[in-house]
C-alpha cells in the first residue's frame, strides 16, 4: 500500500506542538503533490508531504533518485515537533541534510503511488 492511498483521517485536537519548517523541493515532484491534491486525494500538499516523511521515517528506505539539475522551489510545511525529530534521527543516521530527505520521501510515496494505480 503507497503512503497515500492510506485514509486520511481528520486530526483530532491534540494538544501536540507543530513547527513550521520550510525547505526545497524539486519543482517536478512539488508538481505531481499538486496534481495528486487536486485529482485524486482529499488532501492538501502538506499532508501528502507528512504521510511521505512518516513513511520514509517508518521504512528508513532512504535511496537516491536521478534529479538531473532540475529546479528547486521552496515551500513552507507544518510539521509534528515528534515526527521532526524522527526526520532528525534520519539526517543523524544517514548524514543527509533535511531537503535531500524530504525529497526521497516524497520521490518514494509518488513512486510507489504511480505502482497502486
Amino acid at each position: 500500500m503507497s503512503a497515500y492511498s492510506k485514509a486520511f483521517r481528520r486530526r483530532g485536537e491534540t494538544e501536540t506542538e507543530y513547527l513550521k519548517k520550510s525547505w526545497f523541493i524539486y519543482e517536478s515532484l512539488y508538481t505531481e503533490l499538486q496534481r495528486l491534491s487536486n485529482e485524486k486525494y482529499e488532501a492538501t500538499i502538506n499532508d501528502l508531504v507528512i504521510v511521505a516523511i512518516e513513511d520514509l521515517t517508518e521504512t528508513e528506505n532512504v535511496k537516491a533518485f536521478p534529479t538531473s539539475n532540475a529546479w528547486k522551489v521552496k515551500r513552507s510545511f507544518l510539521i509534528s515537533a515528534e515526527l521532526f525529530q524522527k526526520l532528525d534521527a534520519l539526517k543523524a543516521k544517514y548524514n543527509i541534510s533535511y531537503t535531500k530527505l524530504i525529497n526521497i520521501a516524497i520521490n518514494n510515496a509518488i513512486e510507489a503511488d504511480k505502482l497502486t494505480d
